[in-house]
């Protein structure tokens, strides 16, 4: 029985020594994966959360125009610094949409020099060098 123990922990030990570091590399590999996919969902939420500010600009520009219009009859805002201030919100939110898309496209991305060769299939970690189970009965 204690050989049949030796011989598993054997292998094993052979067989970790062999493939963990790949299957630490692949843990790394899922780790980093998981940052990327947070970290791009919080970037959409706040792309969400611009949009919705930017949405919120127009519809203030927009009442500011037709309350001029209603109540001067005129188009004419060079005199008035509120109309000013809308205009330059709404650009500071656009500004910030473009922002947060460009840096979603950048997560992810890896330098040319840091990209690995082909991975390895899993499959063929986990399937390699399994020995053959052999019937104790038989041998004696």
């Amino acid at each position: 029985m204690a050989k049949i123990y030796d011989d598993v922990k054997k292998f094993f030990d052979d067989w970790w020594n062999r493939n963990g570091p790949k299957v630490e590399d692949a843990v790394k590999t899922t780790a980093e994966k998981a940052e990327n996919l947070t970290q791009k969902a919080r970037l959409n939420y706040d792309l969400y959360q611009a949009r919705r500010d930017l949405t919120k600009g127009y519809e203030k520009l927009g009442k500011k125009v037709y309350q001029e219009i209603k109540e001067h009859n005129t188009l004419d805002f060079s005199t008035d610094n509120e109309f000013q201030e809308i205009i330059d919100q709404i650009k500071g939110y656009e500004k910030k949409i473009q922002d947060i898309k460009d840096e979603i496209s950048k997560i992810g991305k890896v330098p040319e020099e840091e990209s690995s060769p082909e991975e390895e299939n899993p499959a063929d970690i986990i399937a390699g060098d399994v020995p053959d189970i052999v019937d104790e009965k038989k041998e004696r």
